[in-house]
């Protein structure tokens, strides 16, 4: 059985080997060479690999545990900050297996750990400096270096798995 992963390289190739020499017309060889671009970026997200997730996962963890200590250390006790200290306790582990399909469970899991980072940065922003009721600096600023550094490390990992673009190909038409 071909797998999506086989199939979009087999039509990369034949778009790019058989249809883009025979395509005389500038505009529509930029395009051809947009739509490449698109399927070879678009077969690394579709046929989504367990260990794709899992780094997610990861990553959003490690984030919401360091999160989780600098609001255990924290004095006085923020309310907000401790809601959100609870919902990261209460997330699984990001080696805990559930269920056997594992891609729909990293999946349920990614979107949960994704929930309660969300609420950390909403937490997070609601005290940003100048917001009616902020407080003074301190955790909050630690807090906000923590969730700059997981979207940092999430964006590089997301670049990772792109593939090159064609742009002087598309230039050239």
């Amino acid at each position: 059985m071909l797998n999506l992963d086989e199939l979009l390289q087999g039509v990369l190739e034949s778009l790019e080997t058989d249809v883009a020499p025979n395509v005389s017309d500038r505009k529509a060889k930029a395009q051809l060479y947009a739509c490449l671009d698109l399927l070879g970026n678009l077969a690394v997200k579709v046929d989504w690999k367990a260990q794709i997730l899992r780094d997610e996962c990861d990553g959003i963890r490690s984030a919401l545990t360091r999160a989780a200590q600098l609001i255990a250390a924290a004095s006085p006790k923020r309310r907000v900050l401790s809601e959100v200290s609870a919902a990261i306790a209460a997330l699984p582990s990001s080696d805990a297996r559930q269920g056997s399909d594992e891609t729909v469970d990293w999946f349920a899991r990614r979107r949960r750990y994704a929930q309660v980072f969300e609420d950390l940065v909403r937490a997070v922003g609601d005290n940003s400096p100048g917001s009616e009721g902020a407080e003074p600096h301190g955790v909050y600023d630690e807090l906000r270096e923590c969730v700059h550094e997981h979207l940092v490390n999430q964006t590089i990992r997301d670049a990772f798995y792109l593939k090159p673009m064609r742009l002087s190909e598309m230039s050239k038409g």
